[in-house]
């Protein structure tokens, strides 16, 4: 099955993202093809944008590389549940799909938001191969996100365009749309697999989001200034005592910054009224 090659992700809004992952074929991910083109990282960014261009690609290829990482896992969470309802928008990219929730589910919880999950009518299997000892793909597959659950409910959210993008292969647009008319309740039982949970993918992008607004640390990784603390520490008070009128009849103590001896003492000065020897100090 073919692939384009995809660069970076522009858009860092978590609607955006979840097009990109739930847009993936899981056959096309196991075959090893490549699907993002990586930069080398460089010491300094010119830009923003060139800061997003270089890590939002190695972002989305680190989820890659965990969700292949969870199809080859021999240890699974895995089920097959009846499909009960398709509710979206007639033009929204997005659908939820309601599953009778799996039996286990009464005594704890088995999935939570945001698990990425593979939804197929088709049991996955990885030994179904052809005279070349090529993965044979199953028709009606995608990935899916957990999106809430309620007692005998499990809530799925899929990305079942209608349109194409140009961030979307063809090919896999044509998987999707068709996988949006056969999915409906009389279609039975699904096969629900899960894959890892998007909490920590979600924050990387968040921050990225932030970044390509020109909030947070975004401007001072892509605009760096080597006089940023020169400037700042020419505004601090040379004196480090933060008091700027010490009490002479204090002990004060100093010590060197690179010494590591015990700091010198020098003892407080004597109040006037103590220099006679059985004076009565007084305290004015």
């Amino acid at each position: 099955m073919g692939s384009e090659r995809r660069g970076g992700f522009f858009n860092p809004s978590l609607d955006d993202m979840n097009k990109e992952i739930l847009g993936w074929d899981v056959y096309t991910m196991l075959s090893g093809e490549a699907m993002y083109e990586l930069k080398k990282v460089p010491v300094h960014f010119s830009s923003v944008d060139q800061y997003l261009d270089v890590f939002e690609p190695l972002l989305l290829e680190e989820s890659r590389a965990q969700t292949l990482r969870s199809l080859q896992s021999q240890d699974v969470t895995e089920h097959q549940l009846k499909l009960q309802a398709v509710r979206g928008e007639p033009h929204e990219p997005f659908r939820i799909a309601n599953f009778e929730a799996p039996p286990e589910a009464t005594t704890k919880p088995l999935y939570f938001d945001t698990d990425l999950v593979l939804v197929s009518h088709e049991q996955l299997d990885l030994e179904r191969v052809d005279d070349e000892g090529q993965l044979v793909p199953q028709q009606f597959h995608a990935l899916a996100l957990v999106n809430g659950s309620s007692p005998g409910t499990l809530a799925l959210k899929l990305y079942l365009p209608e349109e194409g993008t140009s961030r979307l292969p063809s090919v896999h647009l044509k998987r999707l749309a068709v996988l949006r008319k056969v999915m409906v309740p009389s279609s039975g039982s699904w096969w629900i697999r899960k894959l890892g949970n998007m909490v920590t993918i979600n924050r990387e992008f968040q921050v990225r989001a932030r970044a390509r607004a020109g909030l947070g640390l975004g401007l001072g990784l892509a605009n760096p200034n080597p006089n940023r603390n020169r400037n700042r520490n020419r505004n601090r008070n040379p004196n480090p005592n933060p008091n700027p009128n010490p009490n002479p009849y204090l002990r004060r103590c100093t010590r060197s910054p690179s010494s590591r001896s015990p700091p010198r003492c020098s003892p407080p000065a004597t109040p006037p009224s103590c220099r006679r020897r059985r004076s009565r100090c007084r305290i004015t």
